[in-house]
């Protein structure tokens, strides 16, 4: 999208279809996404999402006919191979559900709030200290406050979907009961 002679930009982004054909298919992606957090566990869900990265390195080759090396060959079939274990890990054991008693269970407990301070103190040590250090030569450093970030949204996600009414399981009263309205807006928040 720049000139190769200038280096300008030779169109705003925002004007390009492509574009925003892209921006629409990554926002239907995550309702796909949020449905299928509502109908199965989030520990099967996640690492089917993992499968986005063989995809795009695919269509990244033929596409955008980026390089393809055959490092990028054994990562993608270490993926699979993790994704595939997962998912056979899975087959026949039970999705507890979520429901409100749940919910409201889990937030009670210790280990709710320990697990929030300890993604809180993961990211601080992240941002603080591992950013100044590392961020400008390794992407490794936004790759894991992104994973601490996705970690809590996921459980959240998964609380949002399950508590929604047809098509998926739950109910839409949870979204104005007395009891399941702070649980269904404040995962979805």
């Amino acid at each position: 999208n720049y000139d190769p002679v200038t280096g300008r930009q030779s169109i705003h982004f925002t004007r390009i279809p492509l574009w925003w054909a892209a921006v629409i298919a990554n926002g239907l992606s995550e309702l796909v996404n949020l449905a299928a957090l509502g109908f199965a566990p989030a520990t099967l869900v996640a690492p089917l999402g993992c499968l986005s990265v063989v995809f795009n390195a695919f269509t990244a080759v033929f596409w955008l006919r980026e390089p393809f090396f055959k490092r990028d060959l054994l990562g993608l079939a270490l993926i699979s191979a993790g994704v595939s274990c997962i998912v056979m890990g899975q087959v026949g054991s039970p999705a507890p559900p979520i429901t409100v008693p749940y919910l409201r269970e889990v937030v009670a407990s210790s280990s709710f709030y320990l697990y929030l301070a300890s993604l809180a103190a993961f990211l601080a040590l992240l941002v603080l200290w591992a950013q100044p250090r590392f961020a400008r030569r390794f992407a490794w450093v936004y790759l894991a406050e992104s994973a601490v970030f996705g970690s809590a949204t996921t459980a959240a996600a998964r609380a949002f979907a399950s508590l929604c009414g047809p098509p998926l399981t739950g109910d839409w009263a949870n979204a104005t009961s007395r009891e399941g309205w702070p649980f269904f807006w404040g995962s979805e928040i």
